[in-house]
């Protein structure tokens, strides 16, 4: 498998990746303050309601939410996610 910079689905605030979702986290002033990265491997359930896509982690990390513009998008990255989980 080759790693690819460039991002399989973009969502503004977060991209995901052939082995990772980067979601941006916002500082005071509306600037990118940090960017989180949670692997695939890491991510032991999924979960689709509607237009967010909801990824538990393992251990005590918390829960990552993303939010969609469409239903479509999210069903999209929820493919992308489960075809590349290992």
């Amino acid at each position: 498998m080759t790693i690819t910079t460039e991002p399989l689905f973009d969502g503004g605030r977060f991209r995901l990746y052939e082995n990772r979702v980067e979601e941006d986290r916002i500082g005071w002033l509306g600037r990118v303050k940090r960017t989180d990265v949670t692997y695939y491997s890491d991510i032991t359930a999924t979960r689709l309601s509607g237009r967010m896509l909801i990824l538990t982690r393992s251990g005590l990390r918390t829960n990552v939410v993303l939010q969609f513009k469409r239903k479509e998008h999210a069903r999209l990255a929820l493919d992308i996610i489960n075809a590349h989980r290992v």
